[in-house]
C-alpha cells in the first residue's frame, strides 16, 4: 500500500469534504458567490487609487485624476460605426480569392488516370509531390513557372505507384506548401 503526504492527504479530504457539502446546483453557486466575495475583501488594492504604483504615475507624470494628461493618455471615446458595417451587421469581402493550393485530386479507374486540380494566384514557380502512407515518394514534378490560374494535372496511374491507398499530396507554389491527403 503507498503511503500518500500529509498534504496529499489534507487535499483529498477538503475536496470529499467539498464534493458532499455541494448537494445540488444552488449549493454550488451560492458557494462560489460567497468564494467570491471572500477573494474580493482580501484584495489590498479595492480601488486603483489605493495602489502605491498608480499614485505614483498620477505624482510623477499625470498629474491630477480626470486631469487633462490623464483624460487624453487613459480614457477612451466611442463612435458608432454601425452604420458603416452594411444590411446583415458585417462589412461585405473586397474580394475573395481561392488560396494557392490543391482544389481536389480524383481517379478515373476506367482510364487509369488521377487528376490534381490546383489553384495558382500568381505566376508562380510550382513543384507537386506524392507520397504513400509509408512515406516513399510516388511521384514528383517540377513545372517550372506557372501562369496565374487553376490547373489539372492528370497522372497515369500505372507504374507510379498510384494505385490503391491514401496519398499525400504536395504541392509547392513558390515554396509555399499545400497538403491534401486523398484515398486513390
Amino acid at each position: 500500500m503507498t503511503m500518500m503526504s500529509a498534504a496529499a492527504t489534507a487535499v483529498l479530504a477538503g475536496f470529499a469534504k467539498t464534493v458532499s457539502a455541494v448537494t445540488s446546483i444552488t449549493d454550488y453557486v451560492g458557494a462560489r458567490v460567497r468564494a467570491a466575495y471572500v477573494n474580493d475583501q482580501l484584495i489590498p488594492f479595492r480601488t486603483s487609487l489605493q495602489n502605491t504604483a498608480v499614485q505614483q504615475l498620477y505624482h510623477e507624470f499625470l498629474g491630477e485624476p480626470l486631469g487633462e494628461k490623464s483624460e487624453q493618455l487613459l480614457h477612451t471615446s466611442y463612435t458608432d460605426r454601425s452604420q458603416s458595417l452594411g444590411k446583415y451587421g458585417s462589412i461585405p469581402p473586397v474580394l475573395t480569392v481561392t488560396p494557392p493550393g490543391i482544389i481536389t485530386v480524383y481517379k478515373d479507374t476506367a482510364a487509369g488516370v488521377v487528376t490534381v486540380v490546383a489553384n495558382v494566384v500568381d505566376r508562380s514557380s510550382v513543384s507537386l509531390e506524392i507520397f504513400s502512407m509509408s512515406g516513399r515518394k510516388v511521384y514528383s514534378l517540377n513545372a517550372g513557372m506557372v501562369n496565374v490560374g487553376t490547373h489539372s494535372l492528370k497522372i497515369r496511374t500505372a507504374g507510379t505507384g498510384l494505385h490503391h491507398g491514401v496519398f499525400s499530396f504536395v504541392l509547392r507554389v513558390n515554396g509555399m506548401k499545400s497538403v491534401r491527403q486523398a484515398a486513390i
